[in-house]
């Protein structure tokens, strides 16, 4: 009698693996989701984090809403590079909450497009401190447009290498937003934010009186035009030696008049109470 065999094919199904928001597992160097307006992948830390040797992305190709978070007193240190928002993905974000420090060895990117795919509206906001020690580039390639650092009350980005800030009469903006927080800049820059320099078209500040962000100028043809808001803008190198940003060109908001007013009433009560003392 003879033998019947039977060959049983047998499929193996091999699945890509695709990460979920939530917390930043050791060895991740990529936040690869896709959220959505209205549910965004939000990433944490469990603690203090070092990268390994890869860039470190916030966003996958094609995919938007992934917010990288660092809060409370926790560090973030990417020793190889960083970025925020790679090619076609759009409107990814990184948030440095107070007392939050990201570290940036190598260059931070913010948005990186290409001849054939946009990269857009992914910014990086800061309440607490982000260092970088190479370049700030926020148009890095074609197609890269409207991206943002933005820096609010207490936020300080400093930053060693050079600040790419693309800003174009035609082709569009990157933002730099200005909200209480300083941008520091190694060298003496000043020259670079000089009434009638392209750069200007770039930045906004804060207004109060109508509770959004003014650009302080804007293109008329090719030509960059401040306007108003372009008085509020503080531009300052710095030379104190008793200053830990000495050799930094320190860009921010000139105090209003209000709060100046309240640091002098404030160090008169002071005095006072010493006096009294």
């Amino acid at each position: 009698m003879k033998k019947k065999y039977v060959i049983t094919a047998v499929l193996i199904i091999v699945t890509q693996q695709i990460f979920a928001a939530g917390i930043v597992l050791p060895g991740v160097t990529q936040l690869d989701d896709s959220g959505s307006a209205g549910s965004i992948a939000e990433w944490t830390l469990s603690g203090d984090y070092t990268t390994s040797a890869n860039p470190f992305v916030v966003g996958g190709y094609a995919m938007s809403y992934n917010r990288l978070t660092v809060a409370g007193s926790q560090t973030f240190n990417a020793t190889s590079g960083m970025l925020v928002g790679p090619v076609r993905g759009r409107r990814n974000f990184a948030l440095i909450e107070a007392a939050g420090v990201v570290n940036v060895t190598d260059n931070l990117q913010i948005g990186a497009g290409s001849i054939s795919y946009s990269s857009y509206e992914s910014r990086v906001d800061v309440y607490g401190s982000l260092n970088v020690s190479g370049n700030l580039d926020l148009n890095n390639g074609y197609n890269a447009t409207q991206n943002t650092l933005s820096l609010h009350d207490g936020g300080v980005a400093k930053v060693e290498g050079v600040l790419d800030l693309f800003n174009h009469w035609t082709y569009g903006n990157c933002w730099l937003e200005l909200d209480g927080g300083s941008l520091a800049l190694a060298g003496d820059q000043t020259v670079t934010f000089a009434d009638g320099s392209g750069i200007l078209t770039s930045i906004k500040v804060w207004d109060e009186d109508t509770n959004s962000f003014q650009q302080v100028a804007t293109y008329s043809g090719q030509t960059p035009v401040t306007n108003s808001y372009f008085d509020q803008l503080k531009v300052e190198y710095i030379t104190d030696s008793a200053s830990s940003l000495m050799g930094y060109t320190v860009v921010n908001l000139v105090p209003e008049p209000g709060s100046v007013s309240m640091l002098i009433f404030g160090g008169a009560i002071t005095f006072l109470r010493r006096r009294r003392g």
